[in-house]
């Protein structure tokens, strides 16, 4: 998760609505210490994906070489 400070008192969910709307996936929250949180993955499935990786196969060789 990539973090940024908002520059504004807007809500996380305000402040990255511009980029959330021209089709960034991914989700926002506010963490805990108010900053802004990013994912770019929406999902577990999306972040397996880049690796060739399903839910079928994820754990089942999860240490293996």
């Amino acid at each position: 998760m990539s973090t940024d400070s908002r520059t504004t008192n807007s809500s996380c969910n305000a402040y990255f609505r511009p980029f959330s709307s021209s089709g960034g996936a991914g989700y926002v929250e506010t963490l805990s210490d108010g900053n802004c949180g990013y994912c770019r993955f929406r999902t577990g499935d999306e972040y397996r994906k880049q690796f060739g990786w399903n839910s079928g196969n994820t754990w089942s060789r999860f240490g293996y070489p």
